[in-house]
């Protein structure tokens, strides 16, 4: 359990930028959702969503690579640095589902969507992460490295659903636009 607490708390260092490349989702969609601009916003999720991929791959790699010695830092037991290891070596790579899901997520709160930007975390923890953990470690006697494969298939989830998921809501936007959504035409209405 303490390699789990402590590659939670290095976990949420690494999960800095792709929460920075979430919150930039929110004003952008956020903008183009004001203007109407139902295409742009679309362009800003895909484009989001590889940037965290590609920023989530680059870190994972690098924290894969010296977590011995990150562990090794904070630890001098020798269990721990070794769990450790097998949970960031395991789960790492797969954060790049979590990161589509973040920004997926920022893209459907953009749009007035706060619940079904809840429901894509919810159905990715309680429906599929916390089962499987549960069937893998005790069903299957797995222990931890069920638990650590049961995080990466959650994590991994987060990909498709996410993406599909914040496709599906934005192209309903496209077919039905609501009454304020006005084109600019240059001039303001007081004059």
């Amino acid at each position: 359990m303490n390699a789990w607490s402590l590659v939670a708390r290095i976990d949420q260092m690494v999960s800095v930028p792709l929460l920075a490349v979430a919150a930039a989702t929110i004003t952008l969609v956020g903008q183009n959702h004001g203007k109407g601009n139902v295409a742009r916003i679309r362009k800003v999720n895909d484009v989001n969503i590889s940037v965290a991929i590609g920023v989530m791959v680059v870190l994972a790699a690098g924290y894969s690579a010296s977590c011995p010695l990150i562990v090794g830092a904070l630890s001098s037991s020798a269990e721990v640095v070794r769990w450790s290891t097998t949970q960031v070596r395991v789960v790492s790579f797969t954060f790049v589902g979590s990161a589509a899901a973040a920004v997926a997520a920022a893209t459907v709160l953009a749009v007035g969507k706060p619940a079904q930007a809840l429901m894509l975390a919810a159905v990715r923890a309680g429906l599929l992460s916390l089962p499987i953990a549960w069937f893998l470690a005790v069903v299957l006697h797995w222990g931890m490295p069920g638990v650590f494969a049961a995080v990466a298939l959650g994590n991994l989830a987060g990909l498709p659903f996410g993406w599909i998921w914040s496709r599906k809501i934005v192209g309903r936007m496209a077919l039905r636009r609501p009454s304020f959504y006005r084109p600019y035409t240059g001039s303001s209405p007081t004059q």
